[in-house]
């Protein structure tokens, strides 16, 4: 019934297939070497050149504040951030070199706006429909203080004034 079940032969291994199967994978990393790894291998670099360039008088920003430099050793360097006040960093905290300048330098000072080009705030409370009743209803309790002092009735809830005939 059942037949007997044979091996079939292994065929030779083809090199081709192997090298086919890792060709994605190669292509991958030479495409994210130049936007991903190249960048992070260079700026260590550039950072390393610009501390060994540093000297007495640049303008520098290290640890989020700007000062020029005042002495420089080895390892440290002192950093003038205001008249006679210096502050000692290690040099790499020193982010940025500034041009000569920046420090002596006023910062743009911006026009200041009269109070009546400001906008008025808006209230959440008081909602374009609110606003229009409110000054509806202020018009019509107007009406009623104009008519009593003129000797006449006030207006109905209709809007209609009633006349009054004088008293005699």
């Amino acid at each position: 019934m059942i037949g007997n079940a044979f091996a079939q032969a292994a065929s030779p291994a083809a090199g081709g297939d192997t090298l086919m199967g890792m060709l994605p994978i190669v292509l991958m990393f030479v495409v994210l070497y130049f936007p991903l790894i190249r960048p992070q291998i260079k700026k260590p670099k550039e950072h390393r050149t610009m501390l060994d360039a540093l000297q007495k008088g640049d303008e520098v920003i290290a640890m989020g504040m700007l000062g020029r430099i005042a002495k420089i050793g080895d390892t440290y360097l002192s950093l003038e951030v205001a008249p006679n006040t210096t502050i000692q960093v290690q040099k790499g905290a020193v982010t940025t070199l500034l041009p000569k300048g920046t420090k002596n330098s006023r910062p743009a000072i911006r026009k200041r706006r009269s109070p009546g080009s400001l906008p008025k705030p808006w209230r959440p409370s008081q909602s374009p429909k609110r606003l229009k009743i409110s000054s509806a209803r202020r018009r019509i309790s107007s009406r009623r203080i104009r008519a009593c002092a003129n000797g006449r009735r006030s207006e109905s809830r209709s809007g209609r004034a009633r006349s009054r005939a004088p008293a005699r």
